[in-house]
């Protein structure tokens, strides 16, 4: 359990686990250019710190909680069965990262002021 405003992970941490927000809401942020980017608030059912878990990486960003959070905690191990017992997560977990993917495909091209057709060919 995490209340508002703690601090669950740690940009530039190693960590060797994920998070699965059971109940409650969670920031990510990072510092970009001097200042603090919120880059998403993620609510039940949303995960975070895969990226530190699946590559073995420091923590790219950080985690905080919004009011009273539940957490389930989650190793490489206990991804291992959970992903075993229950394949459904896994097409979930797909499909949120593809989503993520997309999302910051669509920001790209705002930022770059193009509308991701390539009219050159």
């Amino acid at each position: 359990m995490a209340v508002g405003g703690e601090l669950i992970v740690r940009a530039g941490d190693h960590g060797a686990e994920m998070y699965v927000i059971q109940s409650g809401r969670v920031r990510i942020t990072k510092q970009m250019g001097g200042r603090e980017v919120v880059l998403g608030d993620l609510g039940p059912g949303d995960f975070f710190g895969e990226m530190s878990l699946l590559e073995s990486l420091p923590r790219d960003a950080d985690a905080v909680a919004i009011g009273e959070t539940k957490l389930l905690v989650l190793n490489a191990g206990s991804l291992l069965v959970r992903l075993r017992r229950d394949p459904t997560f896994a097409l979930e977990m797909l499909h949120s990262l593809s989503g993520r993917v997309r999302a910051l495909n669509a920001e790209l091209e705002k930022a770059l002021g193009t509308n991701g057709n390539d009219d050159s060919a």
